[in-house]
Order: structure tokens, then C-alpha cells, then sequence
């Protein structure tokens, strides 16, 4: 009889289009259809408004080795958990 309010209480949703045909680069031989300034925004997209992100996407990983990550990704997700 007793009811709680959760983690996304009284939250909304924000889509971001973050993979296109348009969104490709190459590393290591590699072509991706994403781009390091795609995902940099995508991360911090309404910093201020928006309290909890979750990404069902990434770089290839095989569980022992993370795939690339470029450096406007790395220093989003610093600025996303140092300012978010």
C-alpha cells in the first residue's frame, strides 16, 4: 500500500538521430557509421535539462577490448559525469 517515486520520476524523453548514412568514418581500416562529433553531442545534448542518458549503441567491443573511442567522445563523457 505504500508507493515510491523512482529514478525517472515525472521524466520525459529526448530522441536524438545519431546513426545515418551520413554519420561514416574510417580508423584502422575500419569503416563506422558513426562520427566522434556526432556522439560528442549526442552525450552532452541539453546538459543542463537532461539528468539521466542511457545509449544502446557503441564502438565494436569483444568483452576483453573496447573499440575506439575518439577524443571529443572521451572528453564528453568527462564533461557529461563531471557537469551532468
Amino acid at each position: 500500500s505504500i508507493g515510491i517515486a523512482g529514478i525517472a520520476y515525472d521524466s520525459s524523453i529526448a530522441g536524438i538521430r545519431l546513426i545515418s548514412e551520413t554519420c561514416v568514418y574510417t580508423w584502422e581500416d575500419e569503416t563506422y557509421t558513426l562520427n566522434d562529433l556526432a556522439i560528442s553531442e549526442a552525450l552532452v545534448h541539453q546538459l543542463d535539462n537532461i539528468d539521466i542518458y542511457t545509449n544502446s549503441w557503441g564502438p565494436k567491443d569483444d568483452g576483453d577490448i573496447l573499440g575506439y573511442m575518439g577524443p571529443l567522445t572521451i572528453s564528453a563523457l568527462e564533461k557529461g559525469t563531471k557537469d551532468g
